[in-house]
């Protein structure tokens, strides 16, 4: 329980794993931003996991406000487009890309998740979860196509069936 709540909060962030956002060639300028309610976020960047293809971010805060009633979450970071695609080695846009709210097993938790592309920027948003400790993790979705009965999935970073093929709904 949160013993109370303040409007303002200032955030410094530790960049030591710039580099893994750095590798890609990106325009200079901003490369993100990330924005909530959360009391605690992780010290660094996002980070790329080359392993499972998603890039983690986790938050914390106390599972109640200071008055009992239950905290109730919200993030959004975006992300410059071309740092996006370098790290997914594909163009992401709503339709091919998934956000997931995570509690500390891993399992699925109830949230609004959004992905939108504006101005340059891919924006993921959460809202709605509830707090202690939760885990963001944004993955490209895989395509499975489908063609006389028959399905074929499509390598990561794939948007679009063959010819003759059709996505399956």
């Amino acid at each position: 329980v949160a013993a109370r709540e303040n409007i303002a909060w200032s955030v410094d962030l530790d960049m030591r794993n710039e580099d893994k956002i750095n590798s890609c060639n990106a325009p200079k300028g901003i490369y993100g931003v990330v924005g909530g309610n959360s009391m605690v976020a992780d010290e660094s960047v996002p980070i790329w996991n080359a392993s499972t293809q998603t890039l983690e971010f986790g938050v914390a805060s106390p599972h109640y406000k200071s008055d009992g009633q239950v905290a109730r979450g919200f993030y959004e970071m975006q992300l410059n487009e071309q740092v996006a695609k370098c790290l997914w080695g594909t163009k992401v846009t709503p339709a091919n890309v998934s956000l997931s709210v995570l509690d500390e097993n891993g399992d699925s938790k109830v949230a609004t998740a959004a992905i939108s592309v504006k101005n340059g920027m891919v924006i993921f948003r959460a809202t709605g979860f509830t707090y202690s400790s939760t885990k963001l993790s944004v993955s490209l979705k895989k395509l499975v196509c489908v063609k006389n009965g028959l399905t074929k999935n499509q390598p990561k970073g794939k948007t679009t069936c063959p010819k003759g093929w059709k996505k399956k709904q």
